[in-house]
């Protein structure tokens, strides 16, 4: 007995061949960190958001969307796109421009202009053109956790202690020690109910902090990567994860951390010339360690290099190239250490305050 149909509708079906892409389906999706670039670029530049919905985007071809687009900014004020399956966020300055690429879209797609950006994929936004400042949080997917757990009247504490990347390395076999650092990330959520990131208008220059603790996992005793990309205050892409080697050093974990920093800043680096914001210098990620440094930029360390397995001396390259800049600063000054360590209530406060986390209050108005 047949119990459920499906059909599959594509567009251009016969540019596929049979054995090289005939299975493959594809929808155009953003990143969120392309979400959060588009979000703090727009701060800078005194960008307005608005976001809009597309009727079955999927079953049209999105080279069309794009080539519409192109068309709408030549010789005119530049706007920014970015689009998510079926929905659509567009940047830019004034509300004429916003218009204008709206009646461009609508004479080709049927779309629903949703106005100014408040809510995309769960996050909730609160632009305030007045203060220039635009606000990241997830309030209410937040409170939905917390509830569906039993957990909303907990008692609140100051930090989560143990990362979820930390914790989720146990989901196949928990045990009662695993549910008990959830239930502790679960209390401090719950004072944090109302925090997320903040962008404000200060610089669109893209910097980097990229850092590792050393043979952290008592399991395996392999060590804990953690890179962050800043503009204008506010965090655009971060990271935190085990690494898949066991470093015999400190210099060697957090040389090995700064290569998947490197990976990163090149993306970034290709999204921001993507929508007219290239960097003019290189983007800098500062490190704590000087050893690293010196490893990264003198092959003569061989010594102390020649066991490190290959791929991570990419990192070498994009140094000599000129497409990274390592700068050394303070430990007590490297952000990325609220995702490789545990630190205590004040510390931790302090950097995720330097990372942009603020709190909105009722009022929509950020602290």
């Amino acid at each position: 007995m047949i119990e459920w149909c499906k059909a599959w509708l594509v567009a251009q079906g016969y540019s596929q061949r049979q054995g090289q892409d005939y299975k493959e389906t594809f929808s155009p999706v953003v990143r969120f960190e392309s979400i959060c670039t588009i979000v703090a670029l727009a701060v800078q530049n005194g960008q307005k958001i608005h976001q809009m919905d597309v009727e079955h985007l999927w079953f049209k071809a999105v080279s069309t969307l794009l080539e519409l687009c192109t068309g709408c900014s030549i010789e005119r004020e530049p706007f920014t796109l970015a689009i998510h399956v079926d929905d659509i966020l567009l940047a830019s300055k004034t509300d004429e421009r916003l218009d204008d690429v709206n009646r461009q879209l609508a004479s080709k797609f049927k779309i629903k202009d949703l106005g100014e950006l408040c809510y995309f994929l769960g996050v909730k936004v609160v632009q305030n053109t007045e203060k220039q400042t635009i606000w990241l949080g997830q309030p209410t997917y937040t409170k939905q956790l917390l509830e569906q757990f039993n957990m909303s009247d907990a008692k609140a504490t100051k930090t989560p202690v143990n990362p979820v990347s930390s914790v989720a390395r146990y989901t196949a076999k928990p045990t009662s020690e695993h549910w008990k650092a959830v239930k502790h990330i679960f209390r401090y959520l719950i004072g944090t109910v109302n925090f997320g990131l903040l962008c404000s208008r200060t610089s669109s220059i893209c910097v980097g902090y990229s850092d590792s603790d050393w043979g952290g996992d008592l399991d395996d005793r392999k060590s804990t990567s953690g890179y962050i990309f800043q503009i204008g205050g506010g965090a655009v892409s971060w990271q935190s994860r085990k690494e898949s080697c066991v470093a015999l050093s400190t210099s060697e974990a957090e040389y090995i951390a700064l290569t998947s920093a490197a990976q990163e800043a090149i993306w970034l680096r290709h999204l921001l010339s993507e929508i007219e914001q290239e960097q003019e210098k290189k983007i800098v990620i500062y490190e704590d360690n000087q050893l690293t440094i010196c490893l990264s930029k003198n092959p003569q360390f061989h010594d102390r290099s020649k066991h490190i397995a290959i791929k991570y001396h990419f990192i070498r390259d994009q140094v000599k190239d000129g497409t990274v800049e390592l700068n050394y600063c303070k430990t007590e000054e490297m952000l990325t250490d609220v995702f490789t360590k545990g630190l205590s209530g004040e510390r931790f406060h302090m950097l995720t305050n330097k990372i942009g986390v603020r709190k909105m209050d009722d009022s929509s108005s950020v602290q």
